[in-house]
């Protein structure tokens, strides 16, 4: 379940700052 993390990272890059 690594494709979660990389999306969630994603989400976090984007929405982040």
């Amino acid at each position: 379940m690594r494709n979660f993390e990389k999306m969630l990272k994603l989400k976090n890059r984007i929405g982040g700052k």
